[in-house]
């Protein structure tokens, strides 16, 4: 379970980063106005990464993240996916909103795997995981709700 939380750290956020920062109010909201911002961890990439992820995935990720591959991983019997089907870019949410999220990869989680330490915030641990819902519905494993 580790193996996939760690990888899907680029496009998952902590819990504790996403309730400890508060939406923007008065003057803030008048300025920014409304607009889709995708709330999520850093891409530990760059633009220029994003069409080799999607063909050569293992060789960006060796040289962003040498480690991983080398030690972090097969030490704990770990090992690349086989694809990243996405990659989240929260540009927006930084520039417009001062978005940081501190539980990210790869700074705070591969500093977590050196030391051999959870990378969940105590907030994460204590909600645990709630996973999804039981049954599958019409359309997947979410339930739509009517607007």
């Amino acid at each position: 379970m580790a193996n996939v939380q760690v990888m899907k750290c680029s496009p998952r956020v902590d819990i504790a980063d996403v309730v400890g920062r508060a939406p923007p109010g008065g003057r803030e909201s008048a300025r920014i106005g409304f607009a889709a911002i995708s709330w999520s961890a850093t891409t530990p990439s760059r633009a220029t990464d994003l069409a080799a992820l999607r063909t050569t995935r293992r060789k960006v990720v060796q040289r962003l993240f040498p480690e991983c591959e080398g030690a972090l991983w097969p030490a704990r019997g770990w090992r690349l996916f086989r694809n990243i089907d996405r990659v989240y870019v929260i540009s927006l949410a930084m520039a417009e909103l001062g978005w940081r999220p501190k539980y990210e990869f790869p700074r705070h989680v591969l500093e977590c795997l050196r030391a051999e330490t959870d990378f969940r915030s105590p907030l994460a641990r204590e909600v645990g995981s709630k996973g999804y819902h039981a049954r599958v519905f019409e359309h997947g494993l979410t339930r739509r709700v009517a607007s």
